[in-house]
């Protein structure tokens, strides 16, 4: 099973859960309800990496 395997060998209780990737964000419905049934609430599904990439380092900018 793809979630005992990938996710829940993981410290998923207290880490967001996130996937990105198109078919992630394809099967976004589907990966719902089958973290439901573990118990599990994904925190985000991205079709992109870019999103995410752009919110961390306008977070994350030092000042000179």
């Amino acid at each position: 099973n793809f979630f005992t395997r990938n996710v829940c060998q993981y410290d998923y209780k207290n880490y967001p859960i996130r996937f990105v990737g198109s078919l992630a964000y394809s099967y976004a419905t589907i990966l719902r309800e089958v973290a439901r049934e573990f118990g599990i609430e994904l925190e985000i599904i991205e079709e992109t990496p870019m999103n995410g990439l752009i919110e961390f380092h306008s977070l994350n900018i030092e000042e000179p």
